[in-house]
């Protein structure tokens, strides 16, 4: 209503109206008192006729009113039109005063004489009661009756009382009020019931909106009139939502995420909804707003502020007071659960239980109720615990998904970097007002819409965006004809249509089209025609083979050249060349590369990789964990084959824009144009694993297989034992698509393959390093056990590497690399030869000591952690405390006082006394148990094997080779001092442990000296 009075306002400014009448009624009492009496009635005597001249700025507010009550009052429209004598009569007023003056000079004056008040017509009138002593006398002597006088009503009506706001606005010739008042007097129907339908509005304003309810659509005028009471203030600064997630909130139904409970985002999404709303939005009950943040981009502060103002919303802007409790009561469950098992835990716990809440409502006997949140869920926690121990999460204190954490852009499903669908640097991705976005290689991504641009744009996860460094932009199409291997494209054309269902992968046949993008915008050097650093020196370690590899790239026709300096410049108007190198592999193996990382840290020339959104380039390679956890869970015997890719970086060549920045320079100093991805580019990876992507889906779909396991070119097959599936039919359908096969590494089924450089069998479920391997890594440590012996940094970088793959059946001894990566570290001049410090010299030696002892073949290994209830506390005033479940042992120092004992090394013997007793209950053997303890000193020596302490150390080696023996591994879990159950047994307190739940274990011989078992006789 405010907004209509503005506009009629407005255009009372603008337009000039001939004179026009005005009456002035003063109607009935809308609140249903009775109306006037007639003798009290100054317009039922003579209306009186107004008339204003066109030049008064209030003429067209008059012509208004006026015409509003012809309307209301037709009937009396003619009656009350004034003379020809009265027009005249009324000319050539004086001033806008005079005129109000004149026009409401029989306006009723309200007369108080103690505790009567009056309503007269003329001042004569309230003179004669203001100066008479009794009223009923004054009242006679006017000629008004006093019973009639009594019948006047205590309330006036609305329209009377809007008439005494104008008459003193005008007195006091106030236009802006008196203006006001006459629209709002116009507005005002004479009639009880309105005649005037309902108007239909709008409710794209109802979540912005507190006083308007989305019960009904439509809503009469006294239910949606704001009134204005001075001094009224909220309860709360917040803002109110847009009518989705309104509509959720006040329904407690569809999703509610707690992001939305960021008051930052609130504002900003109240800005989106106001400026950007269209037609038809959010009728098919979708959404369609401003992007909401995932809920895992939150860390742990926000899920908290956000958790808080979750409260607040439904307490006091949606008035759910009961809920309002249950939330706080759940989230006492959520934090209880945090304090126990971690962050991630209650966080997953949390998100379940509320997207349950707010998925459906329950049946009860007395009507349909919202899912009650307080309530704790065991089966809730247990599968969140579940799904954070999988994922090897349960140590986080906050959420590492969130952005810069140690988990920045994967998929808290799987733990893994989420599978990017690719993207083109010069996609329409780039540009705010496309339609849709498209993923690497230019396809258009399924869910292209202008909702999914805002969601990208909005969202942490937002593409990376060349035009931030000033880049131009340019065309990416080039002829097809430039690549010789293209008969093969058609092949990976075809077999879509056939198989279907691969939409997904679009953006990889295009690739194979007009090649694949590597993230490289198109760039310069400021006063650089071109760019081309000589090679680094460790590419003459491996330039035999560099230079028979030019030569077969140059004959297969996936390289050209060499040219000279001067034919490259007259063909590109800039152009960069990146060294030669070479790279050291987890196993040892020297690896020559393409170093597009050169230089580092040149704040004038940036490497070609510094400009590549490595996140748009992520790869699905499967490590030994995952093969691990895969055959560890399934029992089914299997048989196994490999398929290796020919040169697979190989056979993915770069889109043609791309070239004149991926040059290589060779021995000679002349140029090479390489048209495929090289080792080395943050790109490389990625663009071969799209392809692979594909043809792992194609090879699924068409064979009856239980999995692929792929190693970048590597690629391990599993059937089940006997299933009818021959690597003679996987080579065909590869080779039909294009795939170059090397057909001296393909092998058929069989019980035991290689793979990622160990020996995988499905039929035994073991895992072991190939045969030599051991006794070749013991002949490679020796040297360093040579005191005169000298060596290099990359001597030391290689035997890490060899030791760093060995560890992974051997994880007892990862903390035995840490003085190699402190030797490294230390490193000036990498030229330098220095011999083996003491503490990597007593590393090497536990390292040769354990290869040659442990035993080659073992378990596969993928241990989500067994909680035991295994427990351990110490003191240094009595002794040691241990609980295992409902088992327990106390260990009593013998001379507290007189040895003094380091508690980190108390601790340490606490966990070997803890192990024997595991043990001894039953055989642990390939399994992960998880210790409690209260000490961080502890907890860390249980994660890395090793303490500073000397003592301890020495402790902890003899630790190991229990564990290696046994098959075990050990982690740590967090608990509170408080809540150690064995902290009274280590003060030699048993009270509440039952005599008969005693292990008594048999003591190490070399803690004879400083402790025993305390044995209680039953």
């Amino acid at each position: 209503m405010v907004d209509e009075l503005a506009k009629r306002a407005t255009r009372s400014n603008l337009l000039k109206a001939p004179k026009a009448t005005l009456t002035a009624p003063i109607g009935e009492n809308l609140s249903g008192e009775r109306p006037l009496e007639p003798a009290t009635d100054p317009t039922n005597k003579s209306r009186q006729t107004l008339e204003l001249d066109s030049e008064s700025d209030d003429s067209e507010t008059f012509k208004e009113m006026s015409e509003q009550n012809a309307q209301e009052n037709p009937s009396n429209t003619a009656q009350e039109r004034p003379t020809a004598q009265e027009r005249s009569t009324l000319q050539d007023r004086p001033s806008n005063h005079a005129k109000y003056q004149g026009i409401l000079g029989n306006v009723p004056e309200i007369v108080t004489s103690d505790d009567l008040s009056v309503s007269v017509t003329g001042p004569d009138q309230a003179k004669t009661l203001s100066t008479t002593d009794d009223p009923t006398t004054a009242l006679t002597s006017q000629g008004l009756a006093l019973s009639t006088t009594l019948d006047v009503p205590a309330v006036k009506s609305d329209k009377a009382l809007l008439w005494d706001k104008i008459a003193e606005a005008v007195l006091a010739n106030d236009k802006t009020n008196a203006d006001f008042f006459i629209r709002l007097y116009s507005q005002i129907s004479n009639s009880v019931e309105s005649t005037k339908p309902d108007i239909s509005r709008s409710r794209s304003s109802d979540g912005i909106n507190p006083l308007i309810h989305l019960s009904s659509t439509k809503k009469s005028s006294d239910k949606t009139s704001i009134i204005f009471v001075r001094g009224s203030l909220p309860k709360h600064f917040n803002v109110r939502f847009t009518p989705y997630f309104n509509k959720n909130i006040k329904e407690l139904r569809g999703p509610i995420p707690l992001t939305i409970f960021d008051k930052k985002w609130q504002e900003d999404a109240i800005q989106f909804h106001t400026n950007k709303r269209s037609k038809g939005d959010e009728k098919d009950g979708s959404y369609t707003g401003f992007e909401y943040p995932n809920e895992w981009t939150q860390t742990f502060a926000k899920w908290t502020a956000n958790h808080r103002n979750f409260h607040v919303t439904f307490r006091d802007l949606y008035n759910y007071p009961d809920f309002a409790d249950w939330i706080l009561e759940h989230k006492a469950n959520v934090d209880r659960i945090i304090a126990e098992d971690g962050f991630l835990v209650g966080f997953r716990y949390d998100l379940i239980i509320r997207q349950n809440a707010f998925s459906y409502q329950v049946e009860t006997d007395k009507g349909t109720s919202a899912v009650d949140i307080s309530i704790f869920r065991k089966d809730v926690k247990r599968e969140a615990w579940k799904a954070t121990r999988n994922l090897d999460e349960l140590e986080f204190s906050n959420n590492p998904y969130a952005k810069d954490g140690p988990k920045f852009n994967f998929d808290p499903k799987t733990g893994k970097p989420k599978i990017t669908k690719g993207r083109n640097t010069d996609d329409s991705s780039h540009h705010f007002e496309s339609r849709g976005t498209r993923g690497r290689g230019n396809f258009r991504n399924s869910r292209g819409s202008e909702r999914f641009n805002q969601e990208r744009r909005n969202s942490d996860y937002g593409s990376y965006r060349e035009e931030a460094h000033g880049y131009d932009r340019f065309d990416n199409k080039r002829p097809r004809e430039v690549y010789q291997n293209e008969d093969y494209f058609q092949n990976r054309q075809d077999y879509q249509p056939h198989r279907g269902g691969y939409d997904e992968y679009h953006d990889v046949l295009q690739g194979f089209e007009i090649g694949f993008d590597q993230g490289i915008p198109r760039h310069n050097i400021q006063g650089m025609r071109y760019y081309a650093p000589d090679n680094h020196k460790s590419s003459e370690k491996v330039k035999s083979k560099v230079e028979e590899s030019i030569k077969k790239e140059i004959h297969a026709k996936r390289m050209f050249g060499p040219f000279t300096l001067g034919e490259v410049m007259e063909k590109f108007d800039f152009f960069r060349s990146n060294p030669l190198g070479a790279v050291v592999n987890g196993d040892g193996a020297i690896r020559p590369i393409n170093n597009l990382s050169f230089p580092r840290h040149d704040p004038d020339v940036r490497s070609v990789n510094s400009f590549v959104n490595k996140h748009n380039f992520e790869t699905t390679w499967d490590d030994f964990r995952i093969v691990s956890e895969f055959f560890a869970k399934d029992t089914r015997k299997m048989e196994l084959a490999i398929f290796d890719w020919e040169k697979a970086y190989r056979q993915i060549q770069t889109r043609m824009d791309q070239w004149k920045y991926l040059l290589v320079k060779d021995f000679d100093g002349n140029f090479l144009l390489d048209t495929r991805i090289t080792f080395g580019g943050v790109a490389g990876c990625g663009s071969f694993g799209r392809p692979a992507d594909a043809w792992k889906r194609i090879m699924k779909d068409h064979f009856k297989l239980l999995n692929i396991f792929r190693w970048v070119d590597d690629n391990l097959f599993v059937r089940l034992q006997g299933e009818n599936v021959s690597m003679e039919e996987i080579v065909q359908l590869s080779s039909e698509l294009g795939v170059l096969t090397n057909k001296e590494k393909y092998s058929p089924f069989q019980d035991e393959q290689k793979f990622i450089g160990f020996i995988w069998n499905g039929v035994q479920k073991t895992v072991r390093l190939p045969e030599g391997k051991i006794e070749k890594r013991i002949d490679q440590i020796m040297p360093f056990l040579v005191k005169e012996a000298n060596f290099d940094y990359e001597d030391v970088e290689i035997l890490a590497g060899r030791l760093n793959h060995v560890a992974y059946i051997l994880p007892h001894l990862k903390c035995r690399l840490c003085s190699l990566y402190r030797w490294l570290i230390s490193w000036r001049v990498r030229k330098a030869r220095r011999s083996t410090p003491p503490d990597a010299f007593d590393d090497l030696m536990i390292w040769v000591s354990t290869l040659k002892s442990f035993e080659h073949t073992r378990i596969i290994n993928y241990g989500p952690p067994i909680d035991v209830g295994w427990v351990g506390d110490a003191s240094t005033s009595f002794g040691i405390g241990i609980l295992v479940g409902k088992r327990w042992a106390q260990f009593k120092l013998h001379d507290p006082k007189g040895v003094p004992l380091r508690i980190s090394y108390l601790e340490t013997v606490a966990i070997r006394l803890g192990l024997l007793m595991v043990l001894k209950i039953r055989d642990q053997r390939g399994k992960t148990l998880m210790v409690w303890t209260d000490n961080t000193t502890t907890e860390n020596g249980i994660n890395n094997k090793k303490s500073r302490d000397s003592l301890a150390n020495a402790e902890w080696m003899k630790i190991q080779e229990i564990l290696i023996n046994e098959g075990v591994e050990l982690q740590a879990k967090r608990v509170a001092s408080k809540d150690n159950k064995a902290d009274a047994l280590s003060r030699g307190i048993r009270s509440g442990q039952h005599v008969k739940q005693q292990l008594l274990i048999e003591v190490p011989s070399d803690l004879e000296e400083i402790l025993s078992q305390v044995v209680f006789l039953v």
